[in-house]
């Protein structure tokens, strides 16, 4: 009796544990499963959050691609760290569609036009979404502020996308696209236009990667770097009013752009200390380079052509640009065509720009693209290295 009793006991504790183990959540499963019960793409790094302000609702959908947000403001403020944010692309976001600006990302997430399909073996090509809108936001030493659309946070990658940009109502250029206060997102393959401040500004100490932009339009820099901050900014194309902005104690690496600008290619002032390296400063309407104030930058390996003024060195401040041989910049910058001058000093101090290439070996010639302490005695000397005198030689040829 008491062994089949045992029996029976044995048999309810088996049948208790397997009915729990049928109904138990399993310890690593998703905790939020109602996600896909929407219909909410996952990938490897998170969820994929769908905008579209045409089709899209806000108070309705939820984020999947067949019910999708009408606002990139109510997508960001779901998503969290490793999200996606994907928007509709050929529309605009604007506050007219309800988009509340800035719109401020979270760490780690994208922001990213939709994935171009495919049709067969053709690719489906559209416009960018376009974002256009602002709001005030406070920085130091800017009375007036700026007014930008996206304020970036750290990891965040913000790719395929048009700006464009507008000023506050009332405003003069305070108008800014994307704001990086003291954060290190990713920008890249994004198209910047308008009549504005800038589409990049960078404050405190950002450390944002900047690459395969483009900068057009009356803004009045593509990129501007202020604070302590170190953006890369790399494969850009700059058509604006003035390209790339360098004051305060930034620290730009400019690498690899192509600038043609209305006025000034890269300008840097206050301590601004850059590295300008391999970018292609072509036909800027005054300056491909001018450096001002206490700026320092390092100036190495660029085609610098067709420019009123190659490099101009302004008045005043401590400004001592390495242009070759000062220790920071081996030179390789190779001059071309500049309707006035290659290098314009009107500073006091003396510059280093040696192993250059100025379309000549001859001194006189590479002289006479100089403006320096031999065309005015105020002003500095340039030394710009070893050079053939052409004309001396020509005069000591033995008669045929």
């Amino acid at each position: 009796m008491m062994k089949t009793f045992g029996s029976w006991v044995i048999l309810v504790i088996v049948w208790c544990l397997l009915i729990w183990h049928l109904t138990a959540a399993p310890l690593n499963q998703d905790k939020t499963p109602t996600l896909f019960a929407e219909g909410i793409s996952k990938n490897p790094a998170g969820m994929i959050y769908y905008v579209n302000s045409k089709t899209g609702n806000d108070s309705t959908g939820t984020g999947a691609e067949t019910k999708p947000f009408k606002t990139i403001t109510a997508a960001v403020n779901r998503a969290r760290s490793g999200d996606t944010v994907m928007v509709e692309s050929a529309n605009t976001y604007d506050a007219a569609n309800g988009e509340i600006f800035p719109i401020r990302l979270k760490s780690g997430m994208t922001l990213t036009r939709k994935k171009v399909t495919s049709s067969g073996s053709m690719v489906l090509v559209s416009p960018n979404p376009v974002i256009s809108g602002g709001a005030r936001y406070d920085i130091p030493d800017s009375p007036g502020g700026r007014y930008p659309s996206i304020i970036g946070a750290d990891n965040t990658v913000i790719s395929s996308l048009s700006f464009s940009i507008v000023n506050s109502p009332g405003g003069t250029n305070d108008g800014t696209a994307v704001l990086c206060d003291g954060t290190s997102p990713t920008i890249e393959k994004c198209s910047f236009s308008g009549t504005a401040h800038a589409g990049i500004t960078t404050l405190g100490t950002a450390h944002p990667r900047i690459s395969d932009n483009n900068f057009a339009g009356n803004l009045n820099w593509g990129i501007t770097a202020y604070g302590e901050s170190y953006p890369t900014i790399s494969k850009n194309t700059f058509s604006t009013l003035n390209g790339i902005d360098c004051t305060a104690s930034s620290h730009p690496s400019i690498e690899n752009n192509k600038i043609s600008c209305g006025s000034a290619g890269i300008s840097t002032k206050g301590s601004a200390n850059p590295t300008i390296t391999g970018n292609t400063l072509n036909g800027n309407g005054d300056y491909g380079i001018i450096v001002r104030m206490d700026s320092t930058p390092a100036i190495q390996g660029n085609t610098i052509k067709q420019n009123p003024v190659g490099i101009y060195i302004a008045t005043g401040g401590a400004t001592r640009p390495d242009i070759g041989g000062g220790g920071r910049s081996t030179g390789g910058n190779i001059f071309q065509d500049n309707s006035q001058y290659d290098i314009e000093n009107r500073n006091t101090v003396d510059i280093m720009a040696t192993g250059n290439t100025w379309g000549t070996i001859c001194c006189e010639d590479i002289s006479s693209r100089i403006y320096d302490k031999e065309d005015n005695p105020m002003y500095g000397a340039v030394s710009y290295g070893t050079c053939t005198p052409c004309r001396i030689m020509a005069t000591m040829r033995p008669p045929l």
